[in-house]
């Protein structure tokens, strides 16, 4: 598969869809109101999600920093329970201007801190928009992920579409908005199978690059006089991140 937004490969076309979801907002237990698919495949490295959102409405999108907050865009959100122990999920979201936002889950829906920034997984996305509304293509490491292999196993998902110009909301997983909802209310993704649990081991060589402008009045020298600083000076800086898997649970 190529990741470039379009999700029209033949493998594309012989996975199921998701095609029924349902609004939360506006009209609460009411059908999507634009015609959505989503399908997913995997192989031995990663997990894809293909996503085909048509809309009879202008796009609105925005691009934005990662994990930014985008409140006038549309959206499209996957949550993964990959040990479906309906505590803690891993949700990925993007937009039609390719936004890459992530975040783990808690049981009770609240995510990480930092307003979803402490957790930055490395996964690919990609958008387009067409006259047809706009499509997507996520490939989501399996090495992201924390789960226990096995030879046919069962992942919680939920699915969400938000079409902002009508204020609307709809997920894969209904839940009525006076019960409690979260990750136990997801629904199952199946069918994954005979697949490890990725790379143990990641390194993530950087450099960085800073520049200051400082300007001094002519009459405050003096005061802001510094032999090591000349008013435009660079800086630079360098190191290594890495992460090594020690098991299912656990992380250095």
């Amino acid at each position: 598969l190529q990741i470039d937004g379009m999700p029209d490969e033949a493998a594309w076309a012989a996975a199921t869809p998701m095609t029924v979801f349902t609004q939360i907002d506006p009209n609460e237990g009411e059908p999507v109101s634009q015609r959505t698919e989503v399908r997913f495949l995997f192989d031995d490295d990663a997990l894809y999600i293909g996503g085909r959102f048509y809309d009879s409405g202008p796009i609105m999108t925005r691009l934005a920093r990662r994990d930014a907050g985008v409140s006038d865009s549309d959206l499209f959100t996957v949550t993964i329970d990959s040990y479906h122990d309906h505590q803690t999920s891993y949700r990925f979201t993007t937009n039609p201007s390719g936004l890459k936002r992530d975040a783990t889950v808690t049981s009770g829906g609240r995510g990480d801190s930092g307003g979803g920034s402490s957790w930055d997984p490395i996964w690919d996305v990609v958008s387009v928009i067409t006259d047809e509304g706009w499509f997507t293509e996520m490939r989501i490491p399996f090495g992201q992920l924390r789960f226990r292999p096995g030879d046919d196993m069962l992942w919680g998902i939920q699915v969400e579409r938000n079409i902002r110009r009508v204020e609307e909301t709809a997920v894969f997983s209904f839940t009525p908005k006076l019960e409690r909802g979260g990750v136990a209310r997801y629904g199952h993704l199946t069918g994954i199978r005979g697949i490890g649990g990725g790379q143990k081991l990641e390194l993530l060589p950087y450099v960085g690059m800073s520049a200051e402008y400082i300007y001094q009045e002519p009459s405050s020298q003096v005061a802001f006089d510094n032999p090591f600083r000349s008013g435009s000076d660079y800086f630079g800086r360098m190191g290594v991140d890495l992460k090594y898997r020690l098991g299912s649970n656990l992380t250095l």
